[in-house]
């Protein structure tokens, strides 16, 4: 750093620092023509009076002069300064009095600052203004040499100073040249027509665009030509041409004339039939060449609706059920007294008492036993159709194997005498014709206690042997007791009758009571009753018991039971 450079930052701390204790540096006092002292290493000048003068000094150091006079240099300067170095340091109390040659020579106050009506002058020293000027003259118009609107002259406004953005035409004529303007109609179908001049000024009018066809007689539909050329009434480009049914266009556009109906056209009607509305039929007419329409078809056949099954009226079997429509539905409606897969309609009129068996199976006789069906149709089902009947023969023989004739043989189920047969002289005997099936044959004589052989099958067809002989054989022995019944037994036989005091009351009574037991009861018919072996008939009493419960619950139990020899069911009822 240089020695200048070091004092002058040495000042600067310096005066920062005192400020604030207005310390002053006193100099003496000096003439007005005083120059500095000072050097440029000492302050030992004195401050002057007035305005400070030029320093003698031309080195930039710290003087300290006295107060010079006002045209005099600065002796020292009031306080020092580098007067001379081209810089006015005004923070060092350089000014145009101290240091001209830095600051320049003291003007007035506004020295310097912008003047004139136009601001473009400076203030000189002496309050003066200089260099002040106006860019366009005086204000007010002034044209621009070019052209504008309708043959015109543009002018451009002057402020007094600057020419404005603001423009005006001048001198204008009322139009533009080529220009045309028109005014109402004249001639045939004309217009009244005048011309802008070049010098923008309207000519004289004239007549414009007549149309010499005005008026005459135009197209088909009886139009005239309109002042535009057009046809007042246009006809349409199809006038007169055929359309729709058998029709032509009119002036209108419009198809006139027309038949009621298309060439090759159809229309159908219908109606309701089959027994009602359950289906319909239909009817057709075509349309003539002529657009007319032709007759009526006959009517087609009927067909049934969507949704309907059937016509009234109509019947058919179906799966085996016969139906008859009503209400447009099929409902069943044959008759099947058997319960079968077949009404009596519908292939069972032979058969309808026999489940199982058509018209089409049924066969002349019960030609298969063992089926459980009435193939014949005769109310009798296998074994007990007369059709399938064997016959059951044999011979009866005492212990000493002997013939015995006039024995009774009696085939039995139960209790039950289905069929019976006496033995002749040789001691045969043929129970023929029986159904067939199993039985208990029992072979009785009044001489001989009665032998049983159980479980006698008979097949159908055929006849089965069963001989009384060896094991099976009779014993000597009376047989008949007074209640009807065999000594060896407590069985009633029909055959102990008249025998040891054996009597029926008839041939009725004997047959109801055969096979039963002494004192049961048997139907002798269907008002009376028998108890057997010897009683009489007796009118049948029904009592009908009934009971009620005030609770509304009622327990019922039902069994059946031997009664008198028969089973009967017995209800057993009571309030719970």
């Amino acid at each position: 750093m240089s020695k200048k450079a070091f004092l002058l930052c040495l000042i600067t701390l310096l005066v920062l620092v005192f400020a604030p204790l207005s310390i002053s540096y006193e100099g003496a006092e000096g003439s007005d023509t005083g120059s500095s002292t000072g050097s440029s290493d000492d302050f030992s000048g004195s401050p002057g009076l007035d305005t400070p003068g030029p320093s003698s000094d031309p080195s930039p150091g710290l003087t300290e002069g006295g107060i010079g006079s006002d045209s005099g240099g600065d002796s020292g300067g009031g306080g020092g300064s580098w007067c001379g170095n081209s810089v006015c340091e005004s923070w060092w109390g350089e000014s145009c009095s101290s240091c001209p040659q830095d600051c320049g020579s003291c003007c007035a106050g506004n020295a310097g600052q912008a003047c004139g009506g136009c601001g473009r002058g400076r203030i000189n020293c002496g309050g003066g203004c200089d260099g002040d000027y106006s860019a366009c003259g005086g204000s007010g118009w002034s044209n621009t040499g070019s052209g504008c609107g309708n043959c015109g002259t543009q002018q451009q406004y002057c402020n007094g100073c600057d020419w404005t953005g603001s423009y005006q035409c001048v001198g204008q004529g009322s139009c533009s040249p080529g220009q045309a303007q028109y005014d109402g109609g004249c001639g045939n179908c004309g217009t009244l027509r005048s011309d802008c001049a070049g010098n923008c000024q309207w000519g004289g009018w004239y007549c414009v665009g007549e149309n010499p066809n005005y008026g005459q007689a135009c197209g088909s539909c009886g139009g005239k030509i309109q002042c535009n050329g057009a046809c007042s009434i246009s006809t349409p480009s199809n006038y007169g041409q055929s359309c729709g049914n058998c029709g032509t266009i009119d002036c209108s556009g419009n198809c006139v004339n027309q038949g009621v109906c298309s060439p090759g056209q159809t229309e159908t009607q219908t109606q309701n039939c089959g027994g009602g509305s359950c289906g319909t039929q239909s009817s057709t007419r075509t349309c003539t060449s002529s657009c007319g329409w032709g007759g009526w078809s006959s009517w087609s056949s009927c067909t049934l609706k969507s949704g309907n099954a059937c016509f009234d009226g109509q019947t058919q079997c179906s799966n085996g059920r016969y139906q008859s429509c009503s209400n447009c539905a099929w409902q069943n409606s044959g008759t099947n007294a058997d319960g079968d897969a077949k009404d009596k309609e519908c292939g069972d009129s032979l058969c309808d008492n026999a489940a199982g068996v058509y018209d089409s199976t049924k066969t002349a006789t019960e030609t298969n036993c063992a089926d459980g069906l009435d193939n014949d149709c005769d109310g009798k089902t296998d074994c007990n159709d007369n059709d399938c009947d064997g016959s059951i023969t044999g011979t009866v023989k005492n212990h000493d194997n002997q013939l015995i004739s006039s024995a009774d043989v009696s085939a039995k189920k139960d209790l039950t005498t289905i069929k019976s047969s006496t033995t002749n002289q040789q001691g045969n005997y043929l129970i023929s014709p029986i159904n067939c099936g199993a039985y208990n044959l029992v072979a009785s004589h009044p001489d001989y206690a009665p032998q049983t052989k159980t479980n006698i099958v008979v097949n159908p067809f055929q006849q089965t042997t069963a001989n009384f002989d060896g094991e099976s054989s009779l014993v000597f022995g009376t047989s008949c007791e007074a209640d009807c019944t065999f000594a060896s037994d407590s069985i009633i036989h029909a055959s102990c009758d008249n025998k040891n005091g054996c009597t029926f009351y008839d041939s009725i009574a004997k047959a109801a009571c055969d096979n039963s037991q002494p004192g049961w009861v048997r139907d002798y018919d269907a008002s009376h009753y028998v108890t057997c072996a010897s009683g009489s008939p007796q009118p049948k009493v029904e009592i009908e018991a009934s009971v009620s419960c005030s609770s509304g619950t009622l327990v019922k139990v039902t069994r059946i039971v031997v009664y008198n020899g028969k089973p009967v069911k017995l209800v057993v009822a009571t309030c719970g």
